[in-house]
């Protein structure tokens, strides 16, 4: 099985519509929520745990309906192709090919992929977020500097917050890119960043940047800079 979306962005949300139904996609949450005891995609069944939030509350929070959030109890089970450059996501329960595409060792915490990353001279453990607008790292990390601009976002669970924005150059195996980063609320970045020993989370911008090819099953992240390649 393979197949393609394209990709409906909403204030740089990755959402699809599949067969009638809205769906985020968020590769920076462990589980699926959705209403219902069963939720099935792609072939992919999962059954409903004990959470706290629901779709209404995501939909009202994100600004824009959706019937369900798939998150990596799902997509683990594909190799995931995100090209914002054509604006598409493929899943695919065999293995996908990225050609020019960079090889880099994935692994997950938390039930959440993450890769190494430099940041100021600092190499660091980054999780990577299709469901993040905004890419996030300790406060501490960006001492020094003056923030651009102010923004508002927001957590699951514990509602908007403003933030400041920091444009800061981000490297990751020998490839830069400009990331916009906030700092969270303490409790926020406590709960997310220094419980899990990352350094940050990265978003939009980091998956705007290149073509993302997530191989959950080998734990490989192929990278390729925004080109007008295909995978096939």
């Amino acid at each position: 099985m393979k197949q393609t979306f394209t990709i409906n962005g909403f204030d740089h949300h990755l959402l699809i519509n599949d067969n009638e139904r809205t769906l985020l996609i968020d590769t920076g949450s462990p589980f699926s929520i959705f209403n219902g005891s069963d939720f099935e995609f792609l072939g992919t069944h999962v059954s409903k745990g004990l959470l706290p939030v629901s779709p209404d509350t995501i939909s009202e929070l994100l600004g824009t309906h959706v019937d369900a959030l798939v998150g990596n109890d799902m997509l683990q089970q594909f190799s995931v192709l995100v090209d914002y450059s054509h604006g598409t996501i493929t899943f695919s329960d065999e293995d996908l090919s990225l050609p020019g595409s960079q090889a880099i060792t994935m692994s997950q915490s938390f039930g959440i992929p993450k890769v190494t990353m430099q940041l100021r001279g600092k190499e660091g453990n980054f999780f990577l977020d299709t469901g993040a607008k905004i890419s996030y790292v300790k406060a501490s990390t960006l001492d020094g500097l003056t923030p651009d601009s102010q923004a508002t976002d927001f957590y699951v669970g514990y509602g908007d917050f403003e933030t400041p924005i920091y444009r800061v150059p981000t490297g990751i195996e020998g490839y830069n890119f400009n990331v916009q980063y906030g700092t969270l609320p303490s409790i926020l970045e406590l709960s997310l960043i220094g419980l899990s020993g990352t350094t940050g989370v990265v978003g939009y911008d980091f998956f705007n940047s290149f073509t993302v090819l997530l191989d959950y099953k080998n734990g490989i992240l192929w990278l390729r800079p925004m080109d007008d390649h295909s995978a096939n």
